[in-house]
Parts: structure tokens; sequence; C-alpha cells
């Protein structure tokens, strides 16, 4: 009787463990699902530990159109969790922005949102800003301007996103999980480089080169800057990132040599971006083959896209009628 007694107890005592084991594994797997919502966050990488104030989403807006735009952008970064839900987001703007309008955008996001003037100064003896075309005071800000500003110098990166842009899906890989931030290694990401419109080069090209050498400048980056040359002897244009989305190590930019490279663009002879229509996408590209690097112990620039991200408002607009159709009908 006592064997019996003995071997019921056993039974009962294993099957006891099993239930508990297997409550325990569910209640896992549910703290899993509650504290991150996203299995694909449980890919086994090596991601460092980041802290989400430290980095965040800049937008530029000049207009109303701007605005509305807004909407479909930041709708996507929540629905498709690209950022984290602790992520600043800091809208620039000029100082005649009405209050009415921060009212409606903060009601576009559960983010934390802040409002930043910019004055769109141009060079002492160019026009005024007023003729000048937004898109060219744009590239003014985002090529030199938002490094002095000192909402931007208080974050260790930024990702620039512009209005008429949004995401359509989740990213897939560990990249993508940093956002808006990148790993250590990396001072800027990007989509590229791909084959630029000559439209918006005319003299920048030497005007780089003129530069390197009264700078005694060797570009830091040789492969990038080989792409450079190559491109502009054999096609005659330069490359471009697509700097509709891009991601800043903001310490990078604000360095002394990278930042008296984007001065010497936006504030001196010839003025290229406000008088010749430089392009952004094309500067971007020449400053990593500079001042990026890329040897056998390391390479900082990410040339990498997110591939949900989209730009175009009609491509945002079209993305989410139809989800929202989808959601009806379901």
């Amino acid at each position: 009787m006592a064997i019996i007694s003995s071997f019921v107890r056993a039974k009962r005592a294993k099957a006891f463990f099993v239930k508990t084991a297997s409550v325990l594994s569910i209640l896992a797997l549910l703290i899993v699902y509650l504290i991150d919502g996203d299995i694909r966050r449980l890919q086994i990488h090596s991601i460092e530990q980041i802290n989400v104030e430290n980095h965040a989403v800049g937008i530029l807006l000049r207009n109303d159109e701007d605005i509305e735009d807004l909407k479909y952008n930041l709708r996507a970064l929540r629905k498709y969790e690209i950022v984290r839900k602790e992520t600043p987001i800091c809208i620039f703007h000029e100082d005649t922005f009405p209050v009415e309008k921060k009212w409606d955008i903060m009601r576009m996001t559960l983010n934390p949102i802040s409002f930043h003037v910019v004055n769109f100064e141009v060079p002492e003896g160019l026009v005024s800003a007023e003729d000048i075309d937004e898109e060219r005071l744009k590239q003014h800000f985002w090529i030199s301007g938002a490094w002095e500003h000192p909402a931007v110098g208080q974050f260790e990166t930024i990702m620039r996103l512009d209005a008429d842009s949004c995401f359509v899906s989740v990213g897939v890989d560990v990249e993508d999980i940093h956002l808006p931030s990148m790993r250590g290694r990396y001072v800027y990401r990007s989509n590229g480089p791909n084959t630029g419109d000559s439209a918006w080069i005319d003299g920048l090209y030497d005007f780089t080169v003129n530069y390197m050498e009264a700078n005694e400048i060797t570009p830091s980056h040789p492969e990038l800057w080989e792409t450079v040359q190559q491109m502009w002897i054999n096609e005659g244009t330069l490359p471009v990132f697509d700097t509709s989305f891009e991601v800043h190590r903001v310490p990078f930019f604000k360095r002394r040599d990278v930042m008296r490279w984007h001065k010497n663009i936006t504030e001196s002879e010839p003025y290229g971006i406000l008088r010749r229509h430089w392009g952004e996408a094309q500067i971007r590209v020449l400053t990593m083959a500079l001042f990026g690097t890329n040897d056998s112990d390391n390479h900082n620039v990410l040339m990498k896209d997110h591939p949900g991200y989209r730009h175009g408002k009609e491509i945002c607009v079209e993305h989410f009628q139809f989800v929202d159709t989808s959601s009806r009908s379901a």
C-alpha cells in the first residue's frame, strides 16, 4: 500500500508540475507580447539598449498642404510601430505657425510632440526668403541650419521624414528595429547611392574638388568617392541618397569640419542651394564620401532603405484609403 500511495503522489506531483509549466509558458509569451506587441522584435541579434528619449523624428513643415499630408505620416508611424510610443517627434516651422494647427497635429498621434521655430533667413546679399522656392529653403535647413538648431542638438540621432511620405509596412531586420536610432557604428542611414538628375548639380563637382584642395581633404570613404568620380566622368551627373528618409547621428553632423563644409555650401559663393538649385541628395553623398569612413576596420555609412517607406502624397493617400476600405469590409 505504501508503494502504491507513493506512486499516486508522484503521479499527482508530475501532473501539477506539467500544468504549472504550461501556465508559466503561456504567461511568459503573454508578457513578451504585452511588453513589445511585436514578435519580430524578438529576433536573436546583438542589439544595444537604446534610450528612446535621445532619438527623435524630425519633420519640417512649410505650408497647409504639408500639415494635411502629415496625418498619413504620423498615422503610419503608429500603425506599423516604426518608432516606439515614447519617441519624441519634433515639428519645425516658421514663427507664423498658428496655434490651432499645433493642436490639430497633436491629435494625430500619441507620441510626444514639440514645436520649434525655424528662421528661414537667407545669406546677406541674396533675395529675401519670400522670393525663394520653398523646396530650396527646406534643403537649406537640412543641409546646414538643422545642425545649429538647439532642438536638434539635444538628441543623439534624428530621423528626418518629409511630410508627404509614409510607411506602409513594418521593417524586416535588425536595422529597422532601431529607428529613429542606428547602431553605434553608423553616422548616417539612407537609401542609395543612385543616379541623380544632372539638372541640380551645376558647378557642384568643381566646387567640391576646389574645397578639398583648399582644405587639404582626402576623402575618408574612398569607395563612395570613387562612385562620385566615375558617375561624373561616365554620365556627367552625381549620385544621390534618398533624403526624404534619412537618419543622422547629430554629433557627426555637428563636427567642426562637417559643419564648415556645409556652411560653405549654403552661406558662401556661389550660394549653390539658393541660386543654382544644387540638390541636397547629391550633397549628402559628397558629405559621406568626404567625411564618412569605409576601411578594413570600420564603415559608418548605412546605405540601406526601409522596405515599407514610400515618398509621395498620392501613394500614402491611396494606401490608407485601401487600408480603411479593407477594415470596413472585414
